[in-house]
């Protein structure tokens, strides 16, 4: 290609065609990963939520709090056991709010101040499960893989201003060097596009004021 310009379109096109290739790779990765993480939290919430009532029920607050707090260890995330009325059987803490924005999604992650939490009604709605893992399908958690592609794109871009940028310092040397005066200073270019077409102009203007 013998063209600067030339180079650079297609240099940067190639880039975009890249980028946005890698972009989508980067979200559909996310989307599937969410997707499957979804897919495993309704039956999972409801075998917990049962297992959780089941604890409270026969062993009150103490045997509650056993429970939810290995969930919690093993887990990683808040797990809350809610009564009808939406407060927390062992805090008291009232998540009412939370669970009626729930109800007005009709169900789903439900996203609030504090992160993305999960409402798990009982088939009877006189107890709620509440999950809140943290910071799932938070998006900044995956701003390092779009970090990884700009650094691709400033990567794939280093070659092309070498490519362009050393040629014209090394013109811009040879011809300090001719003007303090220095007659036999010379590009000696070997390059065929715009940038060996000026240094080879300038090797010639050069030899005509030597001579």
């Amino acid at each position: 290609m013998r063209s600067i310009f030339a180079k650079i379109v297609a240099w940067s096109f190639g880039t975009l065609v890249l980028s946005v290739i890698a972009f989508f790779m980067v979200t559909a990765w996310i989307v599937v990963q969410s997707d499957r993480g979804l897919a495993k939290m309704p039956n999972l919430q409801v075998f917990i939520l049962g297992e959780a009532r089941g604890a409270y029920e026969s062993g009150g607050t103490a045997a509650a709090v056993a429970m939810l707090g290995r969930l919690d260890a093993t887990l990683g995330s808040l797990h809350v056991l809610l009564d009808a009325s939406g407060r927390d059987v062992v805090t008291g803490r009232d998540w009412s709010k939370t669970v009626d924005l729930w109800a007005k999604r009709q169900g789903g992650p439900t996203r609030t101040v504090n992160g993305v939490v999960f409402v798990t009604p009982a088939a009877d709605r006189k107890f709620f499960l509440l999950d809140q893992p943290p910071g799932f399908l938070e998006p900044w958690r995956y701003l390092p893989y779009f970090g990884l592609i700009l650094f691709a794109v400033a990567l794939l871009g280093w070659p092309l201003a070498l490519h362009i940028g050393t040629p014209l310092r090394h013109l811009a040397g040879v011809v300090e060097r001719f003007g303090r005066g220095d007659l036999s200073a010379r590009l000696q270019s070997r390059r065929t596009d715009e940038i060996g077409e000026l240094a080879r102009c300038f090797d010639q203007m050069a030899d005509r004021i030597e001579t």
